[in-house]
């Protein structure tokens, strides 16, 4: 459940959870989907579950609206009214609405492999 979202910069908005992050690592399947509306500068499609950088900021990717893909913890019902960009969940200031994707948004680590999808 969202209780704010606050515009923060010109790209970002930050959305607060009243029910508190759980921390749990969960993966999303991507092995069936091809084509992806959202890519880091390398030309690596953005999935759930990516540990990322983004303008000093670390997180994890939970949901990537264009693409339709959400983790577990972060369902399509209650975020896809954002309508477009992801969503990190970072450790610094929480959930982060990214409606674009920016330059400086950097994968730090893949936590799925998909080479083989």
């Amino acid at each position: 459940m969202i209780i704010a979202a606050v515009r923060f910069r010109a790209a970002f908005s930050i959305a607060t959870r009243c029910a508190g992050g759980t921390g749990r690592e969960k993966d999303v399947d991507p092995a069936h989907a091809k084509l992806r509306a959202m890519h880091y500068t390398s030309g690596q499609s953005v999935l759930p579950g990516d540990r990322v950088a983004a303008d000093g900021l670390k997180g994890k990717v939970v949901a990537v609206i264009d693409d339709n893909l959400y983790a577990p913890d972060y369902p399509a019902a209650e975020w896809s009214y954002l309508g477009e960009g992801l969503i990190i969940e970072t450790e610094e200031i929480g959930v982060l609405h990214l409606p674009t994707m920016g330059e400086d948004i950097v994968l730090i680590a893949r936590l799925m492999d998909t080479a083989h999808g």
